[in-house]
């Protein structure tokens, strides 16, 4: 524990101080989404032949259902494809 505060360069007292502080609401969807893909990856008989196999999992839950579905800060809080669906209409009626 000195050892890696000294080579983060942080008083001891300020980690016990940080571990204590709860988790951000980033931290919480992060292991909900770790959750989530480990649920995936167990009803998938837990089964991969080689490496490659679990990182084009992940890839294809993350690029094909998470981000299409998940709201996004810059879209006014829409998902990527409800604000295409809003755009192509705000499109249509111009």
């Amino acid at each position: 524990m000195q050892a890696m505060c000294s080579v983060m360069k942080v008083h001891p007292s300020g980690f016990y101080s940080w571990k204590q502080t709860p988790d951000s609401a980033r931290a919480k969807y992060s292991r909900r989404l770790l959750g989530q893909i480990k649920q995936c990856w167990i009803q998938s008989g837990a089964v991969y032949a080689n490496c490659d196999e679990p990182r084009q999992s992940i890839f294809d839950y993350i690029e094909m259902f998470y981000n299409p579905v998940r709201r996004h800060s810059h879209n006014d809080g829409l998902s990527p494809v409800k604000y295409e669906m809003h755009f192509n209409q705000r499109l249509a009626s111009v």
